[in-house]
């Protein structure tokens, strides 16, 4: 209903998660939208606004999954970092390499199906 009545207000909605950096990341790309989707722009006028609602959502969703691949990223290479024991750099390489693949297979999808 609050779809359809045009009350849908994102900060409320954003409120509901309990993580305070969730929700500045959430915030942080609902207001800029250049940082959500390069095509924005590019939504045909003819789409209704639900439609709308569901690219935007998926746009966020895919945003917020790769700044969190990079937060971890960032975290495994201070580890790498700090850590002297061959055999765990070797593990921490390795994960990276996977959580670097992660974040390309997500990249290069076009959006992510929200029903």
């Amino acid at each position: 209903d609050a779809f359809k009545n045009n009350i849908v207000k994102p900060d409320e909605l954003i409120d509901k998660f309990e993580d305070e950096e969730t929700k500045s990341i959430l915030r942080t790309i609902t207001l800029d939208t250049k940082s959500i989707s390069s095509k924005w722009e590019d939504i045909s006028e003819a789409e209704d606004e639900e439609s709308r609602l569901k690219k935007f959502a998926a746009d966020v969703i895919k945003k917020y999954k790769i700044n969190q691949l990079d937060r971890l990223i960032k975290e495994n290479n201070e580890k790498l970092n700090r850590t002297e024991n061959e055999e765990e750099q070797k593990e921490i390489l390795e994960f990276n390499k996977e959580l670097l693949s992660e974040k390309k297979r997500i990249q290069n999808t076009e959006g992510i199906c929200i029903n």
